[in-house]
């Protein structure tokens, strides 16, 4: 045993992608982890110019290397993600709130892109190299995904996605082996940012 465990750290590891750097915001992580347990309502002020939302803190969820919160906003009377670093300030309340029976983060995520909401939309893209087929079937994208392969060689990948504005980002990080079919507004976002691009270069 004393062989199988040695020199485990160096054995098992994980390489983080572009972390976001909490220093600052220690305090108000624990405030956030504290309320979350007490099931306290806070009082936020979030992002610039700081706008103010009394919520009920219910996920402290870890996404792409950085720490957002789902929680109920009373505000917006709806549940939103809000990012660590954009909390300007918080205080904790002495009210405390139901924890919902029927919430789950999971499921509150599904079928998003991300952790953008957005409306359903079916997405169509076309791949055009095998390297990246390869790629991406290796790979949960999303719940909805199906490759179909066409006479011509290219690969078409469609997904029915709740929001698309982290969906740009994604195909833009493929170019130029992804191309948006469809929606026309996406495939039009994409081609707009390519050719601001194109500009500098």
């Amino acid at each position: 045993m004393q062989i199988q465990l040695a020199d485990f750290d160096r054995k098992f590891y994980s390489v983080p992608y572009a972390v976001k750097d909490y220093g600052r915001h220690a305090d108000r992580i624990d405030l956030v982890v504290q309320c979350l347990f007490e099931r306290r309502r806070m009082r936020i002020g979030y992002g610039d110019p700081p706008k103010p939302h009394e919520i009920d803190p219910y996920t402290l969820a870890e996404y792409r290397g950085g720490l957002y919160l789902l929680a109920h906003s009373h505000r917006a009377e709806r549940i939103l993600w809000f990012a660590i670093e954009r909390i300007t300030t918080a205080e904790r309340l002495d009210e405390r709130f139901v924890y919902p029976a029927r919430y789950s983060p999971a499921k509150y995520t599904e079928g998003t892109f991300g952790i953008m909401d957005g409306e359903e939309t079916r997405v169509d893209l076309r791949i055009a190299n095998d390297e990246t087929v390869g790629l991406l079937r290796a790979r949960r994208i999303h719940p909805t995904q199906r490759f179909r392969r066409r006479p011509d060689g290219t690969t078409v990948l469609t997904m029915r996605v709740r929001g698309t504005k982290e969906l740009a980002n994604w195909v833009l990080s493929h170019t130029p082996w992804i191309e948006v079919l469809r929606p026309r507004a996406l495939r039009e976002e994409v081609a707009g940012r390519l050719r601001k691009a194109m500009a500098r270069y």
